[in-house]
């Protein structure tokens, strides 16, 4: 079980965070989607996002090891910006959200959200935090809940060019 001492939240950078948020996309399709990715795809995916801020941001979290001086990245999340007139202030969407398994049940998610959380109420052009869930994922739709997100309002439609 990793300290919690020694977990941090940053900002993810092209240079020391590329390969992990590329294997953590893949793991993912692969385990929630038994879907097989092409790496160089998913690459070329991440690195945009890194390319255009625009498009969002990346954060992970980090494991520090002082003895050894070394760092490890044990979970990444893709944050979305989306305008909204209604509130003249931009909603914060997550998105990928990746723990590695041995760091799973040990509210890593909860200070991912907490840190994204603590960056909307304190700073006027945010107001929420969205996110989707595939319907068939009990276990995560419950982490959201404990944490004190809902499903009232609305229902995600969507259309996929095959």
């Amino acid at each position: 079980m990793a300290n919690i001492k020694s977990l941090q939240i940053i900002e993810a950078n092209v240079g020391d965070h590329l390969t992990a948020i590329v294997n953590f996309q893949i793991a993912m399709a692969d385990e929630t989607e038994n879907l097989k990715l092409d790496p160089l795809t998913v690459k070329k995916g991440v690195t945009a996002v890194f390319d255009d801020p625009h498009r969002g941001k990346y954060y992970v979290c980090v494991e520090t090891f002082s003895h050894q001086c070394s760092v490890k990245v044990v979970a990444s999340m893709l944050t979305i910006p989306e305008w909204s007139d209604w509130r003249n202030a931009t909603c914060i969407w997550i998105h990928s959200v990746y723990v590695v398994p041995e760091y799973r049940r040990q509210r890593i998610f909860a200070m991912m959200y907490d840190h994204l959380k603590e960056k909307v109420i304190s700073n006027s052009e945010y107001f929420a935090l969205r996110l989707y869930v595939d319907k068939r994922n009990v276990g995560a739709q419950n982490v959201y809940q404990r944490l004190g997100m809902n499903n009232h309002h609305y229902l995600l439609y969507e259309w996929i060019k095959v």
